[in-house]
């Protein structure tokens, strides 16, 4: 596939052209190719296609313009824009050949770089970009049609070089006769009569050229055609040029940062490339410090001078700039055209070797005609934003420090003394610096300028979120006044979601979220983020298959002091309203904003946070045993409820924190917060306060069982019952809870009755999870009545459908039924496997009680295989869980099982004495497996 945008634009496969359509499919594949390689965004398509006055129907026009072009040509969509996957273009050959012949000539090669240049020129097939259309299309012709004719001049320099002045002579007059402005053209054509004898002419030549200028312009000629009429009228050589050594001093602490060094370095000593490198990251990143430190590493290869300038510190001066960079390269009196200066610049560096270092620039535009044209100088560029439209630049993202990276500055600045004492206080410095160098340096030194301060109390003061801004300031350098500068350089709508994400306590989020943050719709949320990224100030994150997006820490503090002094309280809450509502609906996302519920409770908004709350212990904290979030969203939101008086959250988030402490194992303390709740529901008269009274009975039973008190939880559950209608939810949930109970109890049929009512209510609902733990259930009443094969079949049903829905830790349970009954029928060698996976899975996720039902259940295959030893150990690793756990009913049965192991009458007694105190079935039974 060749795409070719040097004249008409066409596409050609398999030597045929391949159909493209109109102007707008044109100019759409003249941008992808033009940029090939590279992402093309969506904003900079529209913006070639239909410049200020997109229609309404953009998106769908250039949907429809890339799905004609699909059709034959490799186009793929990427980052929320377009990419074209062809290395043949015509462009693409100009430039490397243009590139290759300037290499040789500035190595002297003049015939192989006239050759190159020759084979550049033949890229062209007419003017450029037929057949597209449009502002940036006209623009583009412009800018290519420079490029040609800056081409045509290398190829006229080589020639001349090669002494083949007199074939020149007709081609150059042609040309400057097309183009009666362009000094160097004229230049070279002055140097080609001069050199075939014919310096009249020459002189001739000259005069005309600066008539025109005169007369039509008001200007002199440039120096550099001054020059060549010296030098035809006196055949002097050019005045030698100064040597300039600006670069700023090299801090003596340098640290970390090796791998970049090397790539820069990499970067501007190869001198096939465009000698061109530019680093771009956050605000304090230390890009400046590395740009400065790698050019004083590289300055003995620079020997005619180093130029330097802070773009941000001439307010972005690019003329200003061109004067300064002249003056410093020796040229007394400077053009005042701008197109002058360039060309001036671009001729007294050509054949030099000149570093060039433009530090904190904000845009391409600012920089561009300060970059050397020669193949022997270089240049550096720090940017706090990537910039892409750097052509042949090595763009450098420059990340925050490694920790190691962050803790040898800090040790560099304060001591290897201070940092050896207090080695953990040094950590949580720079942690509270989010590893941003310019605020460990700071930290760094604010404790060298108190030696009498321990680390710790630095690291205490920037614990503080809202004063750890005023904590980074040290003389005129200050981490507030380095993000600043970038905050100021946003839009409003960026300023406001970047205050409002940082006031929200937003953490780790995808671009949706801007849109309630906004009130906005998906695309403009997603310009948002992007514009937010693109300066420095969200970082991107990848995982799990998503695009994320993360606020620095000390962004985030910059964003929230901006909050709190430009957003209201009403509308910081009317905002957080929209964003709960949001993540309500949007339960994936909600998992990550564990801050945000706290911040809800934080605004008042307790009904909103404890239905978020609430919601996460369903989805997400619940089903990965996540116990530290889950305490600190429920404490923040208990503690506001109790605050506003909210009676209904607060008996919701007692009933969210007893269920937190019985996946804890903590039963007695789950049993005190559900007695909370009912308390708490009682004061409340509506609707919900009857539904959460019977939900927290429900859970309170379950706690009583596995307590041991058995007839307390079947009269909790009975009560549960006689207040539900059977088309409640909770009512399955409540005769699954029974039938359990009822097992324990030994009173099977109705057991067996309330567990198949459970399963036919679950199915009639498609909650198939909930129907699997019923089967599981069912199963075991089939195999407390001896019906193994049926027990079987339940488990490995239930087993099949939670391995399915992907609940590790149910599925573990479900097979540890299954398990059971194999053991019984004398198959348990087949599950030994199984059972040690299952007990790993239990270890994993935290879970005791899996943990000592497995162990017990190793134990009972290990006897009924004979292995009395093997038994004896599992059966003792589980009463110890069992006894950490405060569970006598799960403690009696392992006796039990291993008073049958050892021989054990005092073990037998215990069990026996267990069970009829809490009126269990097993009461007067024995071990049900035989020890061979």
């Amino acid at each position: 596939m060749r795409i070719r945008v040097l004249g008409p634009v066409t596409a050609i496969a398999g030597g045929t052209g391949v159909p493209l359509g109109g102007p707008k499919p044109r100019t759409l594949l003249a941008l992808l190719a033009m940029h090939a390689g590279s992402v093309v965004s969506f904003d900079r398509v529209v913006d070639a296609l239909w410049g200020d006055r997109p229609p309404g129907q953009a998106r769908a026009a250039i949907y429809t313009y890339v799905s004609a072009l699909r059709r034959a040509l490799p186009i793929v969509r990427r980052n929320s824009g377009y990419l074209l996957a062809v290395d043949d273009i015509d462009l693409h050959a100009f430039d490397s050949l243009v590139g290759e012949g300037r290499l040789a000539a500035a190595g002297g090669a003049f015939a192989q770089a006239a050759g190159c240049f020759e084979a550049a020129l033949a890229q062209w097939n007419g003017p450029p970009l037929g057949g597209a259309q449009g502002d940036w299309a006209e623009h583009e012709r412009v800018r290519l049609d420079e490029l040609r004719l800056a081409a045509f001049e290398d190829l006229v320099d080589a020639r001349l070089a090669l002494g083949r002045a007199e074939a020149l002579v007709s081609e150059l007059v042609a040309a400057v006769a097309e183009h009666p402005l362009r000094e160097r053209l004229r230049g070279q054509l002055m140097l080609a009569l001069h050199a075939t004898g014919r310096q009249a002419d020459a002189l001739a030549c000259y005069r005309e050229g600066r008539d025109l200028l005169t007369d039509e312009h008001g200007v002199e000629p440039g120096p550099a055609l001054r020059a060549v009429h010296d030098r035809v009228l006196q055949n002097d050589e050019p005045a030698p040029m100064s040597r300039p050594s600006q670069l700023p001093f090299d801090i003596a602490d340098f640290t970390g940062r090796h791998t970049y060094v090397q790539q820069i370095r990499a970067a501007v000593a190869d001198e096939s490339t465009t000698r061109l490198c530019a680093v771009y990251g956050k605000p304090g990143a230390g890009k400046s410090t590395l740009i400065r430190h790698v050019a004083h590493q590289v300055r003995d290869d620079f020997p005619d001078g180093q130029l330097y300038v802070s773009m941000r510190a001439v307010g972005n001066d690019t003329d200003g700039t061109l004067g300064a960079f002249l003056r410093a390269l020796g040229v007394a009196t400077v053009p005042t055209c701008r197109l002058e200066r360039e060309h001036l610049y671009r001729t007294l560096l050509a054949d030099r070797r000149v570093l060039v270092v433009l530090d904190d620039v904000a845009h391409e535009r600012h920089v561009r005609a300060l970059l050397p044209g020669g193949r022997h100088c270089a240049a550096l560029i720090s940017s706090r934003e990537r910039l892409d439209a750097l052509p042949g630049a090595v763009q450098v993202d420059l990340p925050v420090f490694e920790l190691t990276e962050a803790l040898d500055l800090l040790t560099e600045v304060v001591g290897p003394q201070r940092t050896e004492v207090e080695p953990g206080a040094a950590a949580e410095i720079v942690r509270l610096c989010g590893r941003l160098p310019l605020a460990v340096r700071i930290a760094g030194g604010r404790l060298a300028a108190r030696p009498h301060w321990p680390l710790n109390r630095l690291a205490e003061r920037l614990s503080h979120r809202r004063q750890v801004l005023r904590e980074l300031m040290l003389g005129d350098l200050e981490v507030r006044g380095s993000i600043e500068l970038s905050y100021e350089g946003l839009a409003e709508r960026e300023r406001t979601a970047l205050r409002r994400l940082a006031l929200l306590d937003v953490s780790s989020f995808s671009s949706g979220l801007v849109g309630p943050l906004l009130d906005t719709d998906a695309d403009t949320s997603e310009r948002v983020v992007e514009q937010l990224v693109d300066a420095q100030l969200l970082d991107l994150v990848t995982g799990d298959g998503r695009l994320r997006y993360e606020i620095h820490e000390l962004v985030g503090a910059l964003a929230r002091e901006r909050g709190a002094a430009e957003e209201s309280l009403p509308a910081t809450r009317e905002v957080a309203t929209r964003v709960a509502e949001f993540l309500l609906t949007h339960v994936r996302e909600a998992k990550e904003q564990t801050r945000f519920v706290e911040r809800l409770g934080e605004l008042d908004l307790t009904a909103l946070a404890t239905e978020l709350a609430t919601t996460l212990c369903s989805a997400h904290f619940s089903v990965r045993n996540l116990f530290g979030p889950w305490w600190r969203t429920h404490q923040a939101v208990l503690v506001a409820a109790q605050r506003c008086g909210d009676r209904l959250s607060e008996a919701r988030t007692l009933f969210g924190l007893g269920w937190l402490r019985y996946e804890e194992d903590r039963f007695d303390e789950a049993a005190d917060y559900y007695e909370q709740a009912l308390t708490v529901f009682g004061l409340v008269t509506d609707e919900a306060s009857v539904r959460g009274t019977a939900r927290t009975r429900l859970a309170l039973s379950t706690v009583q069982r596995d307590r041991g008190r058995l007839k307390e939880s079947r009269r909790s559950l009975e009560l549960v019952l006689a207040g539900l209608d059977e088309t409640d939810d909770l009512h399955a949930e409540a005769l699954h809870a029974l039938g359990r109970v009822l097992t324990d109890l030994g009173d099977l049929v109705a057991a067996e009755n309330a567990c198949t009512g459970a399963v036919i209510a679950y199915r009639a609902r498609r909650d198939r999870r909930n129907g699997a733990l019923a089967q599981r259930s069912l199963g075991l009443v089939h195999r407390a009545a001896g019906r193994l094969d049926e027990a079987a079949r339940l488990a490995e049903e239930a087993l099949t459908t939670l391995r399915a829905l992907g609940d590790r830790l149910m599925a573990a349970y479900a097979a540890q039924s299954l398990a059971k009954v194999r053991i019984r029928q004398g198959k348990g060698e087949q599950v030994r496997g199984d059972l040690l996976d299952r007990l790993s899975v239990c270890t994993t996720m935290r879970d005791g009680f899996g943990q000592a039902l497995m162990l017990r259940t190793l134990g009972e295959l290990e006897a009924a295989a004979g292995r009395r030893e093997q038994a004896r150990d599992y059966f003792g690793r589980a009463l110890v869980q069992w006894s950490s756990l405060e569970l006598p009913v799960w403690r009696a049965r392992t006796l039990r099982d291993l008073a049958a192991v050892v021989g054990e009458p005092a073990f037998e007694a215990e069990a026996q004495e267990l069970f009829a105190r809490h009126g269990c079935r097993e009461a007067g039974e024995t071990a049900v497996f035989q020890v061979i």
